[in-house]
């Protein structure tokens, strides 16, 4: 039996899991000029894949009492589920995959060097642009350092509850190094290429206390829809922060690229003009809202063809006569 997937029904698949854990998480947004693009040597390269000049904006946040995933006397890591940055410019969205939590470093040698820092081992490219996965993609994103030691950091090497650009002299910039190379509407480069941009500006907003840690939990639903209708699947998901969510659809575990019949909105709902039998199939979604990724779903989607289309290929036309006839002459109309 064939049960009408309805919104409210959906809605309920789809709703967030349940979550544990509290996290306090600092916000802050940052902005400034790209200033040199270079290889591995430090040349400039001859085709810049952003302009030089372009002005960046972007949004990084992290949690501020994590415990460190490596530690020594002067260097700690973090890499909470709430660590994540984004960077616009030149209309391009770079932004932390993800699958993997920001990198915060925090370094102190007293007398010598102070430095904080936030990145990742790989990142989302604009649409257009690709990057080898082999390795790392994506070095330090943001790097604060002061030489020698001022003093901001105190004696700790926690992460720090606030960042004031004022304090940070020596080193503030943006740098993204695609150490396998890059490709690029109209270049490509095969060897390490850095972006670096200079940080003129860093505002902190207000923190926020967050739930960690997504318990990932499947709500089976089936429907059908009518071929040539729209079918909908309602979500709606914010993030944490100034960070937006990022959703990826998948149909029998193969990712649907919005464009076309397939649409999806800013809360992650998933719209499919006009059905046909080829988009039946069991839908999930991989969500990640600021602090970890979870799956949603599955839902399983039926589509019932038009009494007339015979043979099933979501299309009437003089084929399905020559079908019924088929099937009628065969002894089974």
């Amino acid at each position: 039996m064939r049960t009408f997937l309805s919104a409210a029904s959906v809605a309920a698949a789809m709703a967030l899991p349940a979550l544990s854990a509290q996290a306090e998480v600092v916000v802050f947004q940052f902005s400034g000029v790209i200033s040199q693009i270079a290889d591995f040597s430090g040349q400039p390269r001859l085709v810049a894949p952003i302009p030089i000049g372009s002005t960046f904006t972007g949004t990084f946040q992290y949690e501020v009492n994590q415990s460190p995933s490596f530690s020594n006397p002067n260097f700690s890591r973090y890499t909470g589920a709430c660590n994540s940055w984004r960077i616009t410019v030149a209309g391009l969205d770079f932004y932390s995959a993800p699958t993997e939590a920001a990198a915060l470093g925090v370094g102190l040698y007293p007398g010598t060097v102070e430095s904080f820092s936030i990145g990742t081992g790989d990142v989302v490219v604009p649409p257009g642009w690709s990057i080898p996965h082999t390795s790392q993609s994506d070095g330090y994103v943001l790097i604060l350092q002061n030489v020698p030691d001022a003093g901001v950091l105190g004696n700790s090497t926690a992460p720090p509850a606030t960042l004031n650009l004022a304090q940070w002299t020596s080193y503030h910039e943006i740098r993204m190094d695609f150490y396998e190379g890059v490709t690029f509407p109209g270049g490509q480069y095969s060897d390490r290429t850095t972006v670096v941009g200079n940080v003129q500006s860093i505002t902190q907003l207000p923190s926020v206390t967050v739930t960690t840690n997504p318990t990932v939990q499947a709500f089976p639903t089936s429907g059908t829809f009518g071929a040539g209708q729209t079918a909908t699947i309602p979500m709606n998901v914010t993030g944490i922060g100034t960070l937006a969510p990022t959703f990826q659809w998948r149909r029998n575990n193969s990712n649907l690229t919005p464009g076309g019949r397939i649409h999806v909105s800013p809360t992650g709902a998933l719209s499919i003009d006009a059905v046909t039998v080829a988009d039946m199939g069991v839908y999930d979604c991989i969500v990640n809202y600021g602090c970890g990724t979870t799956i949603l779903g599955p839902v399983a989607l039926g589509v019932q063809a038009c009494p007339a289309d015979v043979d099933r290929n979501g299309a009437v036309n003089v084929a399905d006569i020559f079908a019924f006839l088929s099937s009628w002459f065969a002894g089974c109309p």
